[in-house]
């Protein structure tokens, strides 16, 4: 039998051949005795030529996987030769052992190379109408029985019987499949999702008809917010994630395998897991497609996915990563982002105002919680230091090219707020304070979010250096909120203000200082005389020194309504 036979001879007994191995082939209760034994026997009694190759012989004959699994399979039993029942010399029975061995081997590589395609030609009943139940069943046995083949773990058993199962899906299962499967089928409620999608590949979201016959192989109908979890972490940290379909998976699940109670914010707390790392962007459209497939609800949390506090920093910052590199992500069209400003927050301010604020809405920091993240993960001690590095370099892009989103958004993170975060918010409003392009805008939004502290900021200006009365005043007209700078329980920052806003006639000077004395009686009195006094001191070391003014002077009509006023009490 060697392997180098013409595959065309026109020799009869060649055909004869043909047609018997192709019967034994068909024959699987036959199989073993009639070929797996005659080649064991034959390597045994030094019959076999010792370049016989049983893949080349099989193919020979032209046999599909399943033929060929059938007759190899019948190898793996075949006994060991025993040298002590072997009548001639040790070195001749080593020889024929070691060659009967490597033909088991060979038998196994057959059997572990066609086993795919096997699997798909026993699902398919118009392939060998000729094997019969019994026949299948025996075949099942034997490639599962023992010894058992390294590569036939549970998921293969699991894969052969269904693939027994499908080739009679049309009819009622036969008693000799269901027997032989039924102790593999109770294996399957312990299969998970993720391991089944996981071999099959993404191959298996193309369509929805391939979707739901993969989910039919998984029993558990209904499926829980940690497997769904699994699923995308399986989709999203592939080599590939795009390849995945996750609209299409969410699809088929929701056929008949989602209950009404299913959670999906209780899948994004899911990914708060160790390992879970996003390694591009690819994986964050992944898990964002899933979620909004499978969640029509307007106000769903979706910002729950990149922003709060997770216990494994580093997974956040992948998700957090992901969203700000995301170039084809258009964050207007993902509901459920809370912003830091949006056109709403602006309806009564002026037309360029409007304009300016419509150019942030596509930014990936107009979502509040991308920027409270983005701060934690950067700022806190307790992020592990490559992840924190990382953060910071965002963080100062984010502060060269939308300063704006960083200091509105910060403002807006509840208090306390940690020095480090303060530092940043403190760098950020002297940024705008100084006159940066965009300080209309931010001034505006920060005086509605949060006015006591952009008053307190003025103050400290003003105490840091007199002379920032001039900006602080320029920015309360553009606020309109000069009446709020008067009311401030600081007199000699109410005075100063109020000085200025006289003198470019925003103010009438007496009306006020006459409803501040009535108001407030002899303290006012009192600070308005030092207010006076320091004024004049400052002019004069200026005068007498030469030096730069270290504050704004008081002209001479400003001073006469002061002395008129306070001399009447």
């Amino acid at each position: 039998m060697s392997s180098t036979s013409s595959r065309s001879s026109p020799n009869p007994n060649h055909r004869l051949l043909t047609e018997t191995i192709k019967e034994i082939a068909s024959s699987p209760q036959d199989a073993k005795e009639k070929f797996a034994d005659v080649i064991a026997g034959m390597a045994n009694d030094g019959e076999m030529t010792r370049d016989f190759d049983l893949a080349v012989f099989l193919s020979h004959f032209g046999l599909d996987s399943l033929q060929k699994c059938i007759l190899a399979v019948g190898l793996k039993q075949s006994q060991r030769h025993d040298l002590r029942n072997k009548g001639t010399n040790l070195i001749f029975s080593i020889h024929t052992e070691r060659r009967l061995l490597t033909i088991c081997v060979k038998a196994y590589e057959i059997i572990h190379k066609s086993f795919r395609s096997m699997l798909e030609i026993l699902a398919n009943p118009s392939k060998h109408p000729e094997l019969k139940p019994e026949g299948i069943a025996f075949f099942i046995d034997q490639i599962l029985g023992e010894p058992v083949y390294p590569f036939a773990d549970n998921l293969k058993r699991l894969e052969i019987s269904y693939a027994a199962r499908s080739r009679y899906k049309n009819m009622q299962l036969p008693p000799e499949i269901l027997h032989v499967t039924e102790s593999i089928e109770k294996l399957r409620q312990q299969e998970s999702l993720v391991h089944i999608f996981s071999v099959l590949g993404p191959e298996s979201t193309n369509s929805l008809e391939n979707c739901r016959e993969v989910l039919k192989r998984k029993w558990k109908v209904q499926i829980s917010e940690n497997e769904m979890t699994d699923m995308l972490v399986l989709m999203a940290t592939a080599r590939n994630p795009i390849e995945w379909h996750a609209d299409i998976f969410v699809r088929a699940l929701q056929h008949e395998n989602l209950p009404q109670s299913f959670n999906w914010e209780r899948v994004i707390e899911g990914l708060d897991r160790e390992g879970f790392v996003l390694e591009g962007t690819e994986g964050l459209h992944v898990i964002l497609t899933a979620l909004q497939h499978g969640n029509t609800d307007p106000d769903f949390p979706i910002y729950k996915l990149w922003g709060g506090r997770w216990k494994h920093p580093r997974s956040q910052w992948s998700v957090l990563r992901g969203y700000i590199k995301a170039e084809n992500l258009d964050v207007k069209r993902i509901p459920g982002i809370r912003k830091v400003f949006s056109s709403a927050d602006f309806v009564s301010s002026n037309s360029s105002l409007k304009l300016m604020v419509a150019t942030f809405e596509t930014h990936k920091l107009i979502s509040l919680d991308a920027v409270d993240a983005l701060f934690h993960l950067a700022l806190h001690e307790s992020i592990p230091p490559d992840v924190k590095q990382a953060a910071q370099a965002e963080l100062d892009k984010a502060a060269k090219f939308t300063p704006e989103l960083l200091l509105c958004g910060a403002l807006m993170i509840p208090k306390p707020w940690p020095e480090s975060l303060e530092h940043v918010i403190n760098n950020l409003f002297n940024m705008f304070f100084e006159g940066h392009t965009s300080h209309q805008l931010v001034f505006w939004r920060l005086w509605h979010v949060d006015r006591p502290f952009i008053i307190g900021q003025f103050v400290d200006y003003h105490l840091g250096n007199n002379l920032n009365i001039t900006r602080i005043l320029d920015i309360a007209q553009e606020l309109r909120c000069l009446s709020d700078l008067l009311e401030v329980k600081n007199a000699p920052f109410v005075l100063d203000v109020g000085a200025l806003a006289a003198r470019r006639e925003y103010l009438n000077l007496e009306k006020w200082l006459q409803e501040m004395i009535n108001k407030h009686g002899s303290d006012f009195v009192t600070e308005t005389y030092r207010f006076l006094r320091v004024k004049a001191e400052a002019e004069y070391i200026q005068t007498r020194e030469g030096g730069k003014p270290t504050m704004v002077s008081l002209r001479v009509g400003p001073v006469h309504t002061f002395l008129t006023l306070l001399d009447k009490k």
